[in-house]
C-alpha cells in the first residue's frame, strides 16, 4: 500500500487517510462472537492550478464518479459535475451472535460511516485550501471484492491527462 500512496504523491495528490478492504473472521468477546468488515477507501487532496489544470481535475472527478466499482465523495464543487453524492457512506459493519456458528446467520449492521465533511481538517488551519486543492474520498462499493483503489486512482489520473509532477524515487 505504501508504494501506491507514494505513486499518488508523484501526481501531487496528498493522501491523508486510507484503509484496505478488511473482512475478519469472527472473534470471541466476553460471551459474544463478533465479526467485522470494512470497505477499502482513500481520502486525498489533489491540487488544481498551474501544474494540474482545473480542466484535468474536473475530468478526473467525472471519471471517478462514473466508475462502477467505487463511490466518490467530493468535498467541494467540481465544475460541471453535480453528482448525487450521499452525505455519508457506510464504511464498517459488524454482526454479533452468541456462538461462532450463529454469527454467520446474523444480518450485518453498519457501524461507521465516512462523511463528506472529512476534509474540514484543512479549514481549521485557516488555509484557503479549496482555491488550490480539491478533497476527494474514494470508497469501494463491494465489501468483499478486492479493488486496488490506489491503482484505480492513478489510472484515472493518467486517463484525465494528469501527469507526474515529481520524479519517481529510486
Amino acid at each position: 500500500m505504501i508504494s501506491g500512496l507514494l505513486r499518488l504523491h508523484d501526481y501531487g495528490m496528498l493522501a491523508h487517510g486510507s484503509k484496505p478492504n478488511d473482512g475478519e473472521p469472527p472473534v470471541s468477546v466476553a460471551t459474544w462472537w463478533i465479526q467485522t468488515g470494512q470497505r477499502s477507501y482513500v481520502e486525498f487532496l489533489i491540487p488544481r492550478g498551474d501544474r494540474i489544470t482545473r480542466e484535468n481535475v474536473n475530468l478526473f472527478c467525472r471519471l471517478l464518479v462514473q466508475h462502477p466499482k467505487i463511490v466518490t465523495l467530493i468535498d467541494h464543487n467540481c465544475e460541471g459535475l453535480e453528482p448525487e453524492m450521499p452525505e455519508s457512506y457506510a464504511l464498517t459493519r459488524e454482526r454479533v451472535a452468541l456462538t461462532h456458528e450463529a454469527v454467520y446467520m446474523e444480518s450485518w449492521k453498519d457501524i461507521k460511516w465516512l462523511r463528506l465533511n472529512q476534509h474540514d481538517i484543512m479549514r481549521q488551519y485557516g488555509m484557503d485550501v479549496w482555491e488550490k486543492c480539491l478533497g476527494i474520498t474514494v470508497v469501494a462499493k463491494c465489501w468483499i471484492e478486492q479493488v486496488d483503489l490506489l491503482q484505480l486512482i492513478e489510472g484515472t489520473a493518467m486517463a484525465a491527462g494528469i501527469e507526474r509532477l515529481y520524479a519517481e524515487a529510486e
